[in-house]
């Protein structure tokens, strides 16, 4: 019997918009495309529903895959991103030294408003809220690089930051849907 499986979907390239939170950045066309090449690439999983975070680039990412799979993109609450508010917008180098912090310290309040120790305990529930409403098969998931790292990291006992540094704008994550297990990236 096959082992079902989650799709960890990190959201495709959003247009930056330094000036309003990251919630709300819409995906460039590059975004879109790449996210259409991306559901035309996980057919093979055969998934049998596509959730999404609240968040607009998330959703976004979610819609272009579900239309791809011939599904729809369900939205759930709880999937989204580490809470950070509205926070300045940093260079590259200086997001990476936060986003290690946050990992290296992960029941301190060190970027943002929530911990990552709160982060992950937020995003699991949310996920086995989520694969709890869906009948058995393979879920794709449709979120976020920090947490779906905190979730897959702490699962699998590995370090958080170099996973987080390998993902790409989108990018995914293969585990077992129940004990989520790694079994590849892409």
């Amino acid at each position: 019997m096959a082992i079902d499986k989650l799709i960890l979907v990190k959201h495709a390239m959003p247009d930056i918009d330094p000036m309003a939170p990251p919630r709300t950045w819409r995906l460039s066309n590059s975004g879109r495309d790449a996210s259409k090449r991306l559901g035309i690439a996980l057919v093979d999983f055969q998934p049998i529903a596509v959730l999404t975070s609240d968040e607009s680039k998330a959703i976004e990412t979610g819609e272009i895959i579900a239309a791809q799979l011939r599904l729809q993109a369900i939205i759930k609450p709880g999937l989204h991103e580490h809470e950070r508010g509205v926070l300045p917008f940093d260079s590259p180098s200086v997001f990476d030294e936060h986003i290690r912090k946050l990992f290296s310290h992960p029941d301190a309040v060190i970027y943002g408003y929530e911990s990552a120790d709160a982060a992950h305990r937020r995003f699991e529930s949310a996920m086995r809220s989520a694969i709890s409403s869906q009948p058995p098969g393979t879920l794709i998931i449709v979120a976020h690089g920090t947490v779906i790292v905190l979730l897959v990291a702490r699962a699998n006992d590995l370090d958080p930051f170099p996973i987080w540094k390998s993902l790409g704008l989108p990018s995914y994550i293969v585990v077992e849907r129940d004990s989520f297990a790694l079994h590849a990236t892409g």
